[in-house]
């Protein structure tokens, strides 16, 4: 039986809902593991694995980036899948290239191809790190061509990006999620989620509230974590005064686990008015939870954004696309939940973990 590890260094977030879904797939073509930070904390979802917590803060990734070294080397497994870099790249891929000397199959997850604010090496350095695999998974095609074009001669293969299902957990009912947050029956909610920072098109929804271009009956739901503060004065004091007004529900802070649920259940629709990136976990989240999606058409958003699940607009007038979008979308609803329906069922994963185990397994 293959033993077959997948490492994340953070404990919670993207990246890890992304490991432990992964995880949880693999587990039926081996014995799975997951080596991740002493945070890692997922109590409602049954894994068939073992769960290795070694990472701790990021000063200590000198020390730890070391333990894990020889945590592998001792433990030995078939095959290692990095999600993404660890902490720092060069060393990183020094990291895997040591490991693969002793014979153990290293593979990547290319969840974006440069990280979101990228520093003038960062290309020459991410691309060290990607050269060092066995071989790469990127969610399309757009990042696989981007990897070829920067030079990345390893095997990459394209695997969707699955839903997040985990988070599932029929505790509450729409209607239960919608009252909780104080919306009527007849609201048309559009949610924002994640963390609410520049790069993510944020003013972009708040000059909707401000121009009074929300269309009649629709109510924004931010929730997520602050990053404006420390980005922009302006935009900050702009989101606070946007958020006061009766046409959103502002939830500003970390949102647990057993709480993404609720503001998903309580949306119509999701928004993702991004300004940059690569790939997209909320839309995964979107889809998991069959609601159709208002997006940008940054990365690999127009590809993994299926016919009638969702309007993919251009930038050209972002406010006012965003609010034709939400109309269209209301007066079509019914077609686009189907749509949304049929895309959730095929980006399960049992399909991605198949193709993951034939990938891994073959190269």
């Amino acid at each position: 039986m293959l033993h077959i590890v997948n490492v994340c260094f953070v404990g919670k977030f993207g990246l890890a809902d992304y490991t432990l879904s992964l995880a949880r797939a693999l587990s039926r073509f081996g014995r799975s593991e997951i080596v991740t930070s002493q945070d890692f904390d997922y109590p409602e979802v049954p894994f068939e694995g073992t769960v290795t917590k070694l990472f701790r803060r990021s000063r200590n990734y000198p020390v730890d980036v070391l333990r894990f070294l020889f945590y592998v080397l001792r433990s030995r497994p078939d095959i290692l899948i990095f999600q993404s870099v660890l902490k720092l790249p060069v060393v990183d891929g020094l990291i895997v290239r040591v490991i693969r000397a002793f014979g153990i199959r290293v593979f990547a997850t290319v969840h974006d191809v440069l990280p979101h604010h990228p520093k003038p090496w960062s290309k020459a350095e991410y691309l060290f790190f990607y050269k060092g695999f066995d071989g790469l998974v990127a969610h399309s095609d757009i990042a696989r061509n981007q990897l070829c074009d920067y030079g990345v001669r390893v095997p990459v293969t394209v695997i969707p990006h699955g839903v997040y299902d985990i988070y599932k957990l029929n505790l509450i009912g729409r209607q239960s999620a919608r009252e909780s947050l104080g919306f009527c029956s007849d609201d048309f909610v559009a949610l924002f989620f994640g963390r609410i920072d520049p790069r993510k098109g944020v003013e972009f929804l708040v000059e909707l509230v401000e121009s009074g271009r929300l269309p009649t009956g629709v109510k924004l739901l931010f929730a997520g974590m602050d990053g404006l503060s420390s980005f922009d004065e302006s935009l900050r004091k702009r989101f606070e005064m946007a958020a006061k007004s009766d046409k959103c529900v502002a939830i500003v802070r970390e949102i647990a686990f057993s709480e993404v649920e609720r503001v998903f259940e309580a949306a119509d629709v999701v928004l993702l008015p991004y300004k940059e990136g690569t790939t997209s976990g909320v839309l995964k989240l979107a889809i998991a939870f069959d609601r159709p999606v208002v997006a940008s058409g940054i990365g690999d958003i127009p590809a993994n954004v299926r016919p009638g699940t969702g309007i993919v607009y251009g930038m050209a007038d972002p406010v006012s696309s965003i609010a034709d979008a939400l109309s269209l979308i209301r007066e079509n609803y019914a077609s686009y939940a189907e749509a949304c329906r049929e895309s959730s069922e095929e980006l399960g994963w049992g399909n991605v973990g198949k193709s993951y185990f034939e990938f891994v397994s073959k190269v």
